[in-house]
């Protein structure tokens, strides 16, 4: 399956602006986006046109998903809830002072460049304060907890903004062949049996929001969006 996003130089190597998602050049674009030596050149969003993109769409959706219509202010909630949390566990842990796991040891032994960032992660969380933690752990995670442009990696038609659960069920339900019937042989009956549950569980503002003639195309998107 072929996204149509344009694929950016960045600070890692390459970044996608649809999916808004980077790549570092050793690692190559994900596969969704065709062959890592693939030609990236496609003319697709900026990131200054998604921004007004996701204005546009969160004031049409009134800060909510399409489909299950959790808000984003309940996304933000979850973040910070998740975020204090971790942060309280984290502490407690280094608190004890216990001695690594033997599987984590050994792994960090293995891997020197991780182990490197992994101390210099400790040494961070050691010196800060659970609040400033909180504030840490909040940031990693509101990338998540958020709304996100999702778009038709056939045609590159922006179809609206989605929670990351239902961004990333859609496109299980695509990907894997649930609703064509040509299913991947791979997967096992717990996974085709969830993808089926959750299109069931949604299934009016599932088959709206697939309705090919509300998506946005590339080409002038802002002045559809101006559209009532």
């Amino acid at each position: 399956m072929q996204c149509n996003g344009t694929w950016e130089p960045s600070r890692v190597g390459l970044y996608c602006s649809v999916c808004d998602t980077e790549y570092s050049f050793d690692e190559g674009p994900p596969y969704a986006h065709g062959k890592p030596r693939a030609d990236y050149q496609y003319h697709g969003l900026t990131r200054t046109t998604k921004r007004l993109v996701f204005a546009a769409l969160f004031k049409r959706q009134q800060g909510k998903c399409f489909i299950c219509g959790v808000s984003q202010a309940s996304l933000e909630e979850e973040a910070r809830v998740g975020a204090r949390g971790w942060a309280e566990r984290r502490k407690k842990e280094l608190a004890k002072d216990a001695p690594r796991a033997e599987g984590l040891a050994t792994f960090l032994s293995e891997h020197p460049d991780y182990a490197q960032r992994y101390e210099a992660r400790e040494q961070r969380d050691r010196a800060i304060s659970q609040d400033e933690l909180v504030a840490v752990y909040y940031r990693r995670s509101a990338v998540l907890h958020t709304l996100h442009i999702d778009h038709c990696h056939i045609t590159g038609a922006i179809r609206g903004l989605l929670c990351s659960q239902c961004n990333y069920s859609i496109g299980n339900v695509e990907n894997w062949g649930i609703l064509s019937g040509n299913i991947r042989p791979d997967l096992s009956e717990r996974d085709i049996e969830l993808c089926r549950e959750w299109v069931e569980q949604h299934k009016d503002a599932f088959h709206l929001y697939m309705q090919r003639e509300r998506w946005l195309p590339r080409k002038d998107i802002l002045f559809h969006l101006q559209r009532p």
